[in-house]
């Protein structure tokens, strides 16, 4: 059975590769541990996906409004 990687799934301890040479990057670059690396790569990839659902929702609510313009014209 796969492994799911922590970044996506937040279970385990697990990393894909992906991840894991992001995480070692990470950590070298600020000189912080590459655990703390991986949680700072995680809360990342959470802020991302929260910004890509409020663009989505934003994007939905502006094609509704041109919808009800247009219908009432």
């Amino acid at each position: 059975m796969k492994k799911h990687c922590f970044i996506h799934s937040g279970r385990g301890r697990s990393l894909c590769s992906r991840h894991r040479r992001e995480a070692r990057t990470l950590a070298a670059k600020w000189h912080i541990s590459e655990e703390t690396a991986v949680f700072e790569l995680r809360d990342f990839e959470l802020a991302v996906e929260d910004a890509r659902r409020a663009r989505a929702q934003e994007l939905e609510t502006a094609i509704r409004t041109i919808r009800e313009h247009r219908a009432l014209a």
